[in-house]
C-alpha cells in the first residue's frame, strides 16, 4: 500500500471533478454527443475508483438474500448489503458465518466461510 495508490486516487478524483464540471456546463442539450462522452467517462472513472484499495472487510452471519429490481443479487451480512454473482447467491445459505472483502460500492471480491462459533477447531 504505497503512496502511488493515494496519488492515483487523487488524480482520478480530480479528473472526475473536471468531467462533472464539463457535463454540468452542457445542460442545454446542444451537444448531446459530447454529453454522452462525458457521462461515459464519469462512469469509467467511478468504476476505476471502486477497484482501487483499500477494500472493505465485512464479517458476520448471512442474515438474508435479496434480488434487486435490476436483477442484481445481494446478501445481507450484519448491517451491510453486498452485491454478489448469481452462482455465489445460490451457493450460500442463511445463517452461515462469512468474511467478505468488497469494493467501496459493496461488490463482493472474495467470500470466506468461517467455522460456526460452536464448532470445534
Amino acid at each position: 500500500m504505497g503512496g502511488s495508490q493515494g496519488i492515483d486516487l487523487k488524480c482520478l478524483r480530480m479528473i472526475r471533478g473536471w468531467v462533472l464540471s464539463l457535463n454540468g456546463s452542457e445542460a442545454s442539450g446542444r451537444m448531446k454527443k459530447r454529453s454522452f462522452t462525458m457521462r461515459f467517462l464519469q462512469r469509467a472513472i467511478n468504476s476505476l475508483i471502486d477497484l482501487i484499495p483499500p477494500y472493505r472487510t465485512i464479517e458476520g452471519s448471512l442474515q438474508a438474500k435479496e434480488t434487486g429490481p435490476n436483477g442484481a443479487r445481494y446478501i445481507i451480512v450484519g448491517d451491510e448489503k453486498v452485491e454478489v454473482d448469481p452462482d455465489t447467491y445460490q451457493t450460500l445459505n442463511e445463517g452461515e458465518r462469512l468474511r467478505i472483502r468488497s469494493t467501496r460500492r459493496k461488490r463482493a471480491i472474495s467470500i470466506e466461510r468461517l467455522p460456526s462459533s460452536g464448532a470445534p477447531g
